[in-house]
This record gives C-alpha cells, structure tokens and sequence, in this order.
C-alpha cells in the first residue's frame, strides 16, 4: 500500500473492522494482507505528512474593545467558542429570547443581527495537504528521556554489567552511555515475561504505552513525578 487516499484509509478500515468481528469468516492470507496494509499505513502517517487537505474554519468579533479571533475545526466548534462571547454579553442587545435557549449558531447570528456596534465575520480556509512521496520511506524512532535517578543504584549497577555482556546474553538490548543506559523498549506484553527489576520494569513500560521504541537514561534529565525517583 504504497500511497493512498482518505477513501482507501476508510476502506480499509471497514475491512479490519470486518476482520476483527468475525476472523472465522476470513483466510489466513487475507488476514495477514490486511495487517500489512495497517502496518503500512501506520509506518506512513508515523513518518510523513498526513497527505489529505484540512479544513479551518476562522472568525473574528469586532467589538469596542477590540478584536478576538477564534478558529476550530469545523463550523460547529468555530461557533460554539464565538457564542461564548455572544451569551456573555448578551444583555447588550434589546432581544428576550434567553440564549441558552438557543443553538450556538442561532445564538451568534441573533446577537450581531440586533447588537448595532458589533460585527462578525467567518471563513472556511483550506489547507492543502502534502503530496505523497515516492522516495522510500526512512524509518524513524522515537526516543524518551529519563533520569538515571528512576533507577535504584542496585539496577544501574545491574545495567552496567549487562552492558558488557554479548548481544545474545543479555535480557534486554542495552548501552552505557557513561551518563547512563540506552535501553530498546521491548512491547508491553513481552516485558511482563522479563525477569528484571521492577523500577526497570516501570520505565521501560512508561516508554512503551507512550509509543517510544527507545528509553534513555541520562543523569542529567528531569525525573517526572509519576515514576518513583531513588537518592545515590
């Protein structure tokens, strides 16, 4: 799937959709093409531009005091921040009809076509997306940064060891830095069948639910309040 369209990420899917809900209904062959082609577009919208055009909708009030401007992502949500506006002031004009009666639309239109000093206008501008690229796709990691001080000096002891070890000895795949530990964030259920040292086990399962293939360990990087920190 090497380019493809809104209509063709739609399609597909319906088709994983179909798959998941009824996998009896399907062959093993069609099942692993519609794994790839999520693959494939996982890899794309991960490394490139999402290549589909946008559209923004953009408004301003002008009022006394000035100019506010708003923008949302569809005219639904452009008006609900511009009504804000309109229910605050509403006392303004001469109208009894209570706004919070009153759809957001209905509430901007009923509020600037009565209120004689105040205007408003709004636009839907279109963002063109990127064109997809032929070149080959580079692939790309992200890389999450921790204190060393989320480790007990026990583990990074453990780690530093570790790190001498050949490839093929060692639990995880793992670098001292000489600030600390550069780990490859193994997925979340295969961590659960590693035997390593539960504040290792803690940041590396921080790393992996945040979509981060590798974790550094730096002593120079902040600690973050929701792994426990430890004084050496």
């Amino acid at each position: 799937m090497r380019s493809f369209t809104k209509h063709d990420l739609v399609q597909l899917l319906a088709r994983a959709h179909d798959v998941i809900q009824s996998p009896a209904n399907f062959s093993a062959a069609l099942i692993a093409e519609v794994q790839a082609d999520l693959a494939s577009v996982q890899e794309h919208l991960e490394t490139q531009e999402v290549p589909w055009s946008l559209d923004i909708h953009v408004g301003h009030i002008d009022h006394q005091a000035g100019f506010n401007f708003y923008a949302g992502l569809s005219r639904a949500a452009l008006m609900a921040q511009m009504a804000v506006h309109c229910r605050e002031w509403w006392q303004a004009i001469n109208v009894e009809t209570d706004p919070r009666t009153l759809s957001d639309e209905a509430t901007v239109l009923t509020y600037f076509n009565h209120h004689p000093e105040e205007y408003f206008a709004t636009e839907c501008i279109s963002i063109d997306g990127h064109e997809m690229s032929d070149e080959p796709v580079i692939e790309t990691s992200r890389l999450l940064v921790l204190s060393t001080f989320h480790l007990r000096q026990t583990t990074a002891a453990a780690l530093e060891i570790a790190a001498k070890l050949p490839p093929e000895a060692r639990l995880l795949t793992i670098g001292d830095t000489g600030w600390g530990f550069l780990a490859i964030t193994p997925p979340t259920d295969r961590l659960a069948q590693i035997d390593i040292p539960a504040d290792l086990r803690s940041a590396l399962t921080f790393a992996s639910v945040r979509g981060c293939q590798g974790l550094l360990f730096d002593r120079d990087a902040p600690a973050v309040d929701t792994l426990a920190t430890f004084d050496w």
